[in-house]
């Protein structure tokens, strides 16, 4: 705890990067708060790390551990729109790259309509995209066209998992029609009214 409170530049979040998905499950209030002290203070920083350390072979992911944290942080609705929110802040300003883990691909498999990673209800699912219209509507708007269905043969991969905390173990993948056709109705309502 004491390290999230330290806040810590992109040099320390790349060295913790493997991690972060630990401490974001250990102290989920204490690693959400240094996520957004240290995005509060420059977007530059947020930045750097996002580009990563892209040049040649060698080059490394510098980011994957922070969008792992969040991603765990999201199985359970008491951190779903604070992750949300970090996450759309990130993609709101993520230069890309060459590594397919970003944060707005975070968004898009945490939210699926076909197959949502999180434990969250639809009306608590809805509640965190309307939060993340509000604090990252760039990052709000392109999540809402990106679970539109418009792939065909699309594919989802697995966020990160808890591995201490039972935030997921009520999850059921299983998603009925009636569920798909909610979240897809809430997610038009927003675009035709935005």
């Amino acid at each position: 705890r004491d390290v999230l409170r330290s806040s810590p530049g992109h040099q320390l979040w790349a060295s913790l990067s493997p991690e972060l998905p630990r401490l974001a499950e250990a102290a989920p209030d204490e690693f959400l708060t240094a996520v957004d002290h240290w995005f509060g203070g420059s977007t530059d920083e947020a930045r750097t790390l996002l580009r990563g350390a892209d040049a040649g072979l060698g080059g490394s992911c510098l980011h994957g551990g922070l969008l792992r944290g969040l991603e765990c942080l999201a199985w359970t609705p008491e951190y779903l729109v604070r992750s949300v929110v970090a996450l759309g802040r990130l993609a709101s300003v993520d230069p890309g790259g060459k590594w397919a883990n970003r944060p707005s691909e975070s968004l898009r498999e945490i939210f699926l309509p076909w197959r949502p990673q999180t434990t969250a209800t639809v009306e608590q699912r809805t509640a965190a995209i309307d939060a993340l219209l509000r604090r990252a509507p760039d990052a709000g708007w392109l999540l809402l066209f990106a679970l539109l269905p418009h792939r065909a043969g699309d594919v989802s991969g697995q966020t990160a998992r808890p591995r201490w905390r039972e935030w997921a173990d009520a999850w059921d993948e299983t998603v009925t029609h009636g569920q798909y056709g909610r979240v897809l109705r809430e997610i038009a309502a927003r675009i035709e009214s935005g």
